[in-house]
């Protein structure tokens, strides 16, 4: 340490790295956060049995997923750390990733998998749930920054930056932090989402959005993420989301 300065000196450990890839993930769960982890992938895999065809809007899982979160958390007395668990699973099922990386759960050969939606839209779904698990994982601020980072590098040469996909974003990110706020905050929320829902209670629609747009049209458009134009795009985002039954204000 120095006046105004800090200097790191980072040295990298072949045999460390190796150890942290065979053996990391697993200790990236507390004992009691992998049996939460499990059970609602266990959830998930016998859901998946009851739609053959494969695709299933949310609408059709939150409830099931949450009046599981409902038992558990009478029985283990955690509201908020059955919704964070019920999130980071339903985060990494939506992108295919292989929960048995984290804990130790049961591999089934040719184990039917669901195709989850929102607005009969996979992407969509994906943006949703992953902002969620990341919100209850390491807070909202990172959350809307993953989100909005990501569609920023789409804009320099992949779909371009999608207000349709940061509204998905934005909204998991809602969902996420109320489930986990305080404890009646989980509790409230999560008799509201264990009934039966409809994707508009939770999810707002894209309709009339600014289509995708690439870098060099987005800085002529809206010249940076500061000005004025941007922020009524931006305005809109939100209230579309607060007009979402779900997301009205609860209680402390």
């Amino acid at each position: 340490l120095e006046e105004n300065q800090l200097v790191l000196v980072y040295q990298w450990q072949p045999q460390l790295a190796a150890q942290l890839k065979s053996n990391g993930y697993g200790l990236l769960f507390s004992a009691d956060d992998k049996a939460r982890v499990l059970a609602y992938h266990e959830k998930l895999t016998r859901l998946a049995d009851d739609y053959p065809d494969g695709r299933v809007s949310l609408e059709e899982i939150l409830p099931a997923l949450f009046a599981l979160a409902t038992v558990r958390s009478e029985h283990q007395g955690d509201p908020r750390a059955e919704k964070r668990a019920l999130l980071q699973t339903l985060g990494m099922y939506v992108m295919g990733i292989n929960v048995g990386r984290f804990v130790d759960a049961p591999v089934e050969a040719g184990q039917h998998r669901m195709y989850l939606t929102v607005l009969g839209r996979h992407d969509l779904a994906q943006h949703f749930t992953v902002s969620a698990a990341v919100t209850v994982s390491a807070g909202r601020g990172l959350g809307n920054a993953i989100g909005l980072f990501k569609e920023l590098d789409d804009s320099r040469g992949g779909t371009g930056f999608s207000f349709d996909d940061l509204l998905a974003d934005r909204a998991g990110v809602q969902l996420a932090e109320l489930v986990t706020e305080t404890p009646n905050s989980a509790r409230v929320m999560q008799q509201r989402l264990r009934g039966q829902l409809t994707e508009s209670d939770f999810m707002p629609a894209i309709d009339n959005l600014p289509p995708a747009i690439m870098e060099l049209a987005f800085k002529q458009r809206y010249r940076d993420l500061d000005s004025e134009k941007y922020a009524l795009v931006d305005d809109e985002i939100e209230r579309r989301i607060q007009r979402c039954p779900v997301y009205r204000p609860v209680g402390k």
